[in-house]
């Protein structure tokens, strides 16, 4: 029922989605995520992306803002299959999400698009976002995704903010975040944005973020 629900919801509300990844229940145990610093050059940050219906319009800004700054960044998503977005941008992940190592790189976002959805409840995108949140990397998430950070426990007596979608926002309180309606929100070191239409201010809260002057 669960599966026939989120079908449901994705479908008539952020239009046809793919076949559903791995199902599991949320995650209740809150994450700390330590405040750290970005390094002053050579950074580097994975932006996980879905495998079909993902949003271009984060991905092309943090690209073009990354570019400009030297900032490197990284594609990954559950495999490394060509992703198709939602204007059907074909793109091909660099990695798989399971293999990176939060280490090697600054900050992790999860990108937004209909898509999304099919990870909320997705296990292995779950470990990766707490283990960033452990290793004290900064995470950011966009339109629908900011679910996943709340079901992956890491959003607790934290302000965030999602897409404004009855489901989403219910979620993000089920799991104990607590629901800004502003539009980008950054709290200890969580950036969250609620939709693609704040592209611009959540690129630069990433960029403030990782101590770059824009």
């Amino acid at each position: 029922m669960r599966k026939l629900a989120l079908f449901l919801l994705v479908t008539s509300f952020f239009g046809t989605a793919p076949a559903a990844a791995s199902d599991a229940a949320a995650a209740s145990e809150t994450i700390p995520v330590a405040p750290g610093k970005a390094k002053p050059e050579g950074i580097t940050v994975l932006v996980f992306v879905a495998r079909r219906m993902y949003r271009e319009e984060p991905l092309e800004g943090l690209r073009s803002k990354f570019d400009k700054h030297g900032i490197g960044l990284k594609v990954a998503s559950r495999d490394t299959a060509i992703a198709v977005g939602m204007n059907r941008t074909v793109i091909r992940p660099d990695l798989r999400l399971r293999d990176a190592d939060p280490a090697e790189f600054d900050m992790l976002v999860l990108n937004g698009g209909s898509g999304a959805a099919l990870y909320w409840d997705d296990t292995v995108v779950h470990a990766k976002v707490r283990e960033f949140a452990q290793a004290g990397r900064p995470l950011a998430a966009i339109d629908i995704a900011p679910v996943i950070l709340a079901k992956a426990g890491v959003l607790k007596d934290r302000r965030a903010t999602v897409y404004p979608h009855r489901a989403a926002v219910t979620w993000l309180k089920e799991n104990g975040a607590l629901y800004s309606f502003n539009p980008v929100v950054t709290d200890d070191g969580i950036i969250t944005a609620s939709d693609t239409e704040q592209t611009k201010r959540f690129v630069d809260a990433i960029l403030d973020r990782l101590g770059v002057r824009d």
